[in-house]
């Protein structure tokens, strides 16, 4: 397969024999599968009216800003370390997820972090008035625990600073929505905090 050609997926599919690589890819009510060690790479279109899966160490490599139509789902499974005391600096591969407790369940709330820049801290990305229990003990996070706009879902091109499980849970994450595409623009803060002297 190459960039001058089309691929339509009529049926469920896995690239498990080998990698995709195409101008435009076309996904009707069907899954695919991008296998562990493959990828599929889309030179120019990916039209989704079904289910993508996106397997750990599987990959979707997109050229094209903004030639992504998705009427359908995709499913992006990662995994991290499985150590309550060590942490993994996670980024959300699509644009909707459920809440960063359903992201990393079984994983102590009080230990998910994200920096806040214009604070030069770091806080959690909790709605306002939250309540959840970090190690047996209640909590409730208050206007400065939490980053500006806080809403328990992670932001584009932002890293969480989150440990593994507490128990033998999997460590396996699964990302649901539309995959990021395209350029995602983070706004950076300068202070005078610390060493900077902006």
């Amino acid at each position: 397969s190459s960039c001058d050609e089309l691929a339509a997926i009529a049926g469920d599919y896995t690239t498990a024999s080998g990698n995709i690589t195409t101008a435009m890819l076309w996904v009707e009510n069907n899954e695919l599968t991008i296998a562990e060690g493959t990828y599929v790479d889309v030179c120019e279109y990916l039209f989704n009216w079904g289910d993508i899966e996106i397997e750990n160490k599987g990959s979707l490599v997109q050229r094209q800003d903004s030639k992504l139509t998705n009427f359908g789902n995709f499913k992006v499974y990662r995994v991290g370390q499985h150590d309550q005391f060590k942490y993994n600096i996670w980024s959300s591969p699509v644009k909707k997820n459920e809440h960063l407790e359903t992201i990393f369940p079984n994983t102590n709330p009080c230990d998910m972090f994200v920096f806040d820049s214009e604070a030069q801290a770091w806080k959690y990305d909790y709605e306002l008035g939250h309540q959840t229990t970090c190690n047996g003990n209640p909590v409730t996070f208050g206007i400065t625990d939490i980053i500006p706009g806080g809403d328990g879902e992670m932001n584009r091109g932002t890293g969480y600073f989150v440990p593994g499980p507490q128990s033998s849970a999997s460590i396996v994450r699964e990302f649901n929505g539309t995959v990021n595409n395209g350029k995602i623009s983070v706004t950076v803060t300068t202070t005078k905090n610390g060493d900077n002297i902006a």
